[in-house]
């Protein structure tokens, strides 16, 4: 693994925990064992490095939906099941976590996390109009994606399980659609 892909994953980690805004060059150079200048290297600045994970989360992303969609006997379900197992109970999703201070970014990272929040979205909707109406799609993905990404946020400030709640209503609601 590079160095650079290094400082991108132990970013997102943080994020998943933290925020963004919070994350330092301090922060990653201690976690690294690597001087500050050596980040600098990769990223020039902080908006370099927010481009550079919105750029790895949704290639990720991509990847798994191409797999999905190619060789995958996955369902919906299982998808968005194995998806949020990556999360651990005070996580939040690194998507969400990029969101909640979107207004303050300059205008090309809030472009790019809007870009990224629009495929989360509609990679969602395909996958579970692989086996129900598009109309379907659309409005579960809409409600599973507010409710998955709502309930990581009471998870993480309650410390009340919200999650395990939505996800067996998501798992209800996408069977309930594809039998239809």
């Amino acid at each position: 693994m590079t160095k650079k892909l290094e400082i991108i994953q132990l970013s997102v980690q943080f994020i998943k925990k933290a925020s963004f805004k919070d994350l330092s060059y301090d922060y990653l150079a201690k976690q690294l064992a690597i001087t500050k200048t050596a980040i600098h290297y990769y990223f020039k600045n902080k908006k370099d490095l927010g481009l550079a994970i919105c750029n790895y989360l949704e290639t990720s992303l991509q990847e798994q939906f191409n797999y999905f969609m190619e060789y995958s006997n996955e369902t919906a379900w299982e998808f968005i099941h194995r998806r949020h197992q990556t999360l651990s109970q005070d996580d939040i999703c690194p998507i969400v976590s990029l969101q909640t201070d979107l207004n303050e970014y300059e205008e090309e990272m809030q472009l790019a996390i809007i870009h990224l929040v629009a495929k989360e979205y509609q990679i969602y909707r395909e996958i579970l109009a692989r086996n129900m109406p598009i109309t379907s799609a659309e409005t579960l993905a809409q409600i599973h994606l507010s409710s998955i990404k709502g309930a990581q946020i009471y998870n993480r400030t309650l410390n009340v399980p919200f999650s395990e709640t939505i996800l067996k209503k998501i798992k209800q609601e996408i069977g309930e659609a594809e039998n239809t």
